[in-house]
């Protein structure tokens, strides 16, 4: 269950998927490699989209979006009593 609190973090999380999306797409488009002065380099972005992917899977892990992190998330016990009817 999210709370506010968690809104900065869900939005810094959705913010750094959607730039490794975007490297990933110029990445794919002009290839991993590129030619600077005649010599091959690895494309800046690439380096970019490493980055981004690394933060992006460290977030998914706060929030118990990655198998191994999910089998240790624990729900926050509710302050609402319990409705008898939810086990129907």
């Amino acid at each position: 269950m999210l709370t506010g609190a968690d809104v900065t973090a869900l939005g810094l999380l959705c913010d750094s998927w959607a730039a490794y999306e975007a490297c990933r797409a110029i990445v794919q488009r002009e290839g991993r490699v590129i030619e600077v002065d005649g010599i091959p380099k690895r494309h800046p972005v690439d380096r970019i989209m490493a980055e981004t992917w690394e933060r992006t899977v460290s977030m998914m892990r706060e929030f118990g979006l990655t198998p191994s992190s999910r089998s240790r998330v624990s729900a926050l016990k509710s302050d609402e009593p319990e409705n008898p009817f939810d086990q129907f």
